[in-house]
């Protein structure tokens, strides 16, 4: 092969690398691994290019890089007319901690509302918590399409498709008022405070209790040209080959 695009998570991950040149998608930066961000110099630096999410441009100044989105695509996400919202909110994830599990149950329980959480059953004894596991794509649709709200909450590195997802079904996302989701979704999303528990559920519950704000057609485009997974492969590739 003449080009190798590589997804990297850690830097253990270059021994994934079989080409001399590379792309570097790293959409996380070494959270898990607990890894300095100046040990990805000298690898980021060797790449042709180097895509993310996240700014890493005044980071590494030397890179060809290039700030990107995951794309979505439009073919599977989509409104379904007749579908009865029958949950709050939907999250997905296995950690309530970090992923605002908890705090939407709280949420929803003090506004007397169900929840639907797309994952392994985490065991809430209560009828406000309900769960789906292994839904395939037209599944995840239907269950997307039932919710009023869809979280975007996650407390370490990530982008979260599911709020993109859920805007072209026409879905509210919510999600933590941090600058790297602000620089993404600007004001198409309701935002509540990465603060405690607490903070987090009482900014759930004022969302809850306000008058809903329907998804307009200018925001599903402004969706479409940002995440659509065409407008994003092609400006991956007039960088990249220009």
């Amino acid at each position: 092969a003449d080009l190798q695009i590589l997804n990297i998570t850690r830097l253990s991950d270059i021994r994934n690398i079989k080409c001399p040149k590379f792309v570097v998608l790293m959409h996380t930066f070494g959270e898990w691994a607990n890894e300095p961000h100046e040990q990805y110099k000298d690898l980021l630096k060797k790449s042709v290019m180097v895509y993310s999410h996240l700014d890493l441009s005044k980071e590494f100044p030397d890179i060809n890089f290039l700030r990107g989105a995951w794309g979505v695509d439009p073919e599977n996400f989509y409104p379904v007319g007749g579908v009865e919202k029958k949950f709050l909110i939907l999250n997905t994830g296995y950690v309530p901690e970090t992923e605002g599990i908890g705090e939407s149950l709280s949420a929803c329980e003090a506004v007397g509302q169900k929840m639907l959480h797309v994952g392994p059953n985490l065991g809430y004894k209560t009828s406000t918590y309900n769960f789906a596991t292994n839904l395939d794509k037209k599944q995840m649709l239907y269950a997307i399409n039932s919710a009023s709200y869809i979280s975007g909450m996650r407390r370490i590195e990530g982008f979260e498709k599911t709020v993109s997802e859920g805007l072209l079904c026409g879905v509210r996302p919510i999600c933590f008022d941090t600058e790297l989701f602000k620089f993404w979704y600007e004001d198409i999303v309701s935002y509540v405070r990465e603060g405690t528990f607490e903070e987090t559920t009482q900014d759930l519950i004022k969302i809850f209790k306000s008058p809903y704000r329907a998804i307009t057609t200018d925001e599903e485009n402004r969706v479409l040209d940002k995440f659509s997974w065409v407008n994003v492969s092609k400006r991956f590739w007039n960088v990249l080959l220009k």
